[in-house]
């Protein structure tokens, strides 16, 4: 059994040292050059896994590196520390490229100029939505889709008011942007009497496509009976995900936050239970150490595919994540050797 107090460990995401934040306020700030989200949001980017390192190739993302270099190069004339800044343009800018992809599907470009970050890299759901959502230049329908996937209710509210019966209309017909939040906000607004199912299906919905805020506020509605066992719903599918490849930013974060919406009790029943979602925690946690020996500990009763599903995790982390140093490095080259060679050749580990 797993000890509750290394459970513990995993419940926050690690801070950066103080040079490691200051690299990252100064690639921050150059991502907010009026310039670059831009040509960042030009490149090719993909939602299938397999693809997402894919938006690296292309004229695309050599004119991002070019301006961003230009850019560094007016700032700093340290070769090293130069070198430094530029290792977190790729990690930053995919996380730039994610968030359009989520969240402003609709929205122009243009508008999206301006993003906040976190102090653990991600970038903030509330107040970039929320600097979206003042500029009146974007249509009320687009700001009001983007803040019913933060839930944001002022502004939910204040836009509801100005939209004209034709716009409140069409989230009740089918169209591309009938996601299960919106319709949740609208059937609220115009006071219908079934709320309850459509919260049911925004909760699934937000867990499904990564909507970190709204898990986070329709968790906040409900009973702490309800709470554990949406929680345990929600961990069910973070499963599903997890077999099929897909463990990375706010899905990943969802997963961790309904992980500890659980009863202690199910949370050790999980974390002993399913190897993928301890490894996700550790991982997330930059608890190395810890990770290995689990792996090492587990790894007799482990088929191809759950090496698979391993070995992706530290892979696709190594590549996205945004302080990308020695230790984590190490990590990958660790858990490849500590896959049986009889397993190497099979498909799942051929195709990573």
């Amino acid at each position: 059994m797993m000890h509750r107090s290394i459970l513990e460990l995993t419940r926050n995401l690690p801070r950066f040292s103080l040079q490691e934040m200051s690299l990252f306020r100064i690639i921050a700030s150059l991502c907010n050059n009026r310039h670059l989200p831009g040509l960042i949001l030009k490149c090719n980017f993909q939602k299938d896994l397999d693809f997402r390192l894919c938006a690296r190739k292309g004229k695309e993302w050599e004119a991002v590196e070019a301006m961003a270099n230009e850019l560094v190069s007016q700032i700093c004339s340290s070769v090293l520390l130069k070198k430094r800044i530029l290792e977190l343009l790729w990690p930053m800018s995919y996380r730039i490229m994610l968030w359009k992809y989520i969240y402003a599907p609709s929205v122009s470009n243009r508008f999206l100029q301006q993003f906040y970050w976190t102090e653990q890299g991600r970038i903030d759901n509330t107040r970039t939505a929320g600097c979206i959502i003042g500029n009146k230049s974007i249509s009320v329908r687009n700001r009001f889709v983007l803040a019913c996937s933060v839930c944001l209710v002022k502004e939910i509210f204040e836009m509801w008011i100005e939209m004209s019966n034709k716009e409140i209309a069409y989230f009740f017909t089918e169209n591309d942007e009938k996601i299960s939040p919106l319709l949740f906000w609208a059937h609220i607004l115009v006071g219908s009497d079934i709320v309850l199912r459509q919260y049911t299906d925004a909760l699934k919905c937000a867990v499904k496509i990564g909507l970190l805020e709204a898990v986070k506020y329709l968790f906040t509605l409900t009973t702490e009976d309800a709470k554990s066992n949406m929680a345990r719903s929600g961990i069910d599918q973070l499963l599903t995900k997890l077999s099929e490849g897909e463990f990375l930013e706010d899905e990943n974060d969802i997963g961790c936050f309904v992980f500890f919406e659980m009863t202690d009790y199910r949370q050790e029943l999980v974390f002993n239970a399913f190897s993928a979602i301890a490894h996700l925690l550790l991982l997330r946690s930059s608890q190395y150490e810890l990770f290995l020996n689990l792996l090492e500990e587990r790894m007799r009763s482990f088929t191809p595919l759950h090496f698979a599903v391993t070995h992706c995790m530290t892979f696709y982390t190594y590549h996205l994540e945004v302080v990308n140093d020695d230790d984590r490095r190490q990590l990958l080259i660790d858990v490849w050797r500590m896959i049986p060679t009889s397993f190497r050749s099979c498909r799942f580990l051929q195709d990573i």
